[in-house]
């Protein structure tokens, strides 16, 4: 794989490639610091009622929180869309989201993931670990 070309900023200034002779990957910049991370464990480990908002409004807000790419609002689409996951009612699929809504919860873990791993130093597949041990329910 060659050059990437002029420098792009993609989403959130999670990853940023850079114009290079040969390929060298992403360089990872981040604004979070280990307090967000103690704001991100509390939002994902809140308990939230189930929006009851048409899915139109919920995927606009989701995406505005996508595009904006705080970590906080980033856990806010991962424990609402897991939260609706476990109480909507089974239809037979294996996803209880929409298509959409599921891509929006796996793009935002992915941004999140990689927002932990690179504040805490571990790897994106640690920092999965660790949210889902965030969102699992207690008691």
């Amino acid at each position: 794989m060659g050059c990437l070309g002029p420098s792009r900023r993609y989403l959130v200034d999670v990853v940023l490639w850079r114009k290079c002779d040969r390929d060298i990957g992403p360089t990872r910049e981040s604004d979070a610091s280990e307090a967000d991370m103690s704001r991100v464990q509390k939002t994902l480990g809140a308990d939230h009622a189930v929006s009851g908002d048409p899915w139109l409004k919920r995927r606009r807000d989701s995406q505005a929180k996508l595009t904006g790419g705080d970590a906080i609002e980033l856990a806010e689409v991962i424990r609402d869309s897991a939260r609706r996951e476990w109480t909507l009612p089974a239809t037979g699929t294996k996803s209880q989201l929409s298509p959409g809504e599921r891509a929006l919860f796996v793009k935002a873990r992915e941004l999140l993931s990689n927002e932990i791993a690179l504040v805490r130093g571990v790897e994106p597949a640690e920092a999965n670990a660790w949210i889902d041990e965030q969102l699992t329910p207690t008691g």
